[in-house]
Parts: structure tokens; sequence; C-alpha cells
């Protein structure tokens, strides 16, 4: 889920990149942290 591109090959100058991998495979996975639910906790 988690995702990190380093750039380190030869002739590579980008510097790394790190995100998450959205994907209806890991969907459910990120389910518990869906906006309206976290605001609803949040107000409550």
């Amino acid at each position: 889920m988690f995702v990190d591109r380093n750039y380190d090959k030869p002739g590579q100058k980008s510097a790394p990149e790190y995100g998450i991998n959205i994907s209806k495979k890991n969907y459910s996975i990120l389910e518990i942290f869906k906006f309206e639910d976290s605001i609803g906790d949040f107000l409550n």
C-alpha cells in the first residue's frame, strides 16, 4: 500500500518519491480512514 520510488540508478537525478497506492486491491484497508467517519468521530 505504501510505496517509495528511489531514483538511484545511473542517470536518474530525481528526488525519491513516497506515497500511498490507492487501488481496488487495497481499498478495503483504507476504509478505516474514510473522511466522513473520521469527521463524525471528531465531532462526537
